[in-house]
């Protein structure tokens, strides 16, 4: 796996570096110190992932991310900065962001929002207003959004919609052609997920959340 990392600290990417090297695996990292060194580094080589800080000098992240549209670079890349204004979340993610964690958050964090993203997911904060953030989206893509920030898939995403209607596993195992431990798997899941003791809780968390409407009920 090649990483790009582009942040103008060096104490801080030195530090980023060595998490990574810690915690992923069969990684090689790359570093440059401004917009315009990697740039010049995207067109130059092929990466995996770039991690990109948006708080840059001279040709800031947000910049960046327009001048590799622009030149059809498609690449993952998950921003990173102090600030969590979803205005600034926002802006990101329409000029092609996979997902955004803050520089605030834990080590392991950052190494949790990698590999989302390199999976083909999008990685958003919890504590982000994600629906202030992507408003000019679909109500589909929102609710996908929203859904990975809080670490859900699309598969446990379908198995609590049923759960929400009162079905038991038995009944969504035959609704969805898997088998009734799957399902038990994905609701234990949805629990600690949702930090919920049972289904109903569970249900009830989800449309606080805004991940289910609030008219559905388990029984």
């Amino acid at each position: 796996m090649k990483l790009l990392i582009v942040d103008d600290h060096p104490l801080f990417l030195s530090g980023v570096e060595f998490m990574l090297k810690k915690y992923v695996s069969d990684v090689d990292v790359s570093v440059a110190l401004s917009a315009e060194q990697a740039l010049q580094m995207l067109e130059d080589s092929v990466f995996s992932l770039l991690l990109l800080d948006l708080n840059l000098p001279n040709m800031d992240g947000l910049e960046l991310l327009s001048a590799m549209q622009d030149r059809h670079i498609n690449l993952p890349t998950l921003c990173m900065s102090a600030d969590i204004e979803a205005a600034v979340i926002k802006n990101a993610m329409d000029r092609g962001a996979s997902g955004f964690v803050p520089k605030t958050h834990e080590p392991l964090d950052m190494v949790r929002a990698i590999y989302r993203v390199l999976a083909g997911e999008t990685y958003l904060p919890p504590e982000v207003d994600v629906l202030a953030s992507v408003g000019d989206r679909s109500s589909d893509e929102q609710a996908r959004m929203l859904a990975h920030s809080h670490g859900i898939t699309p598969r446990q995403m379908a198995v609590l919609e049923l759960v929400a209607t009162g079905m038991s596993n038995k009944q969504i195992a035959n609704e969805l052609s898997l088998t009734e431990y799957t399902i038990k798997s994905h609701v234990r899941a949805l629990f600690g997920a949702l930090d919920a003791g049972s289904r109903t809780a569970c249900v009830h968390r989800a449309q606080q959340l805004g991940l289910l409407k609030s008219h559905s009920q388990a029984s």
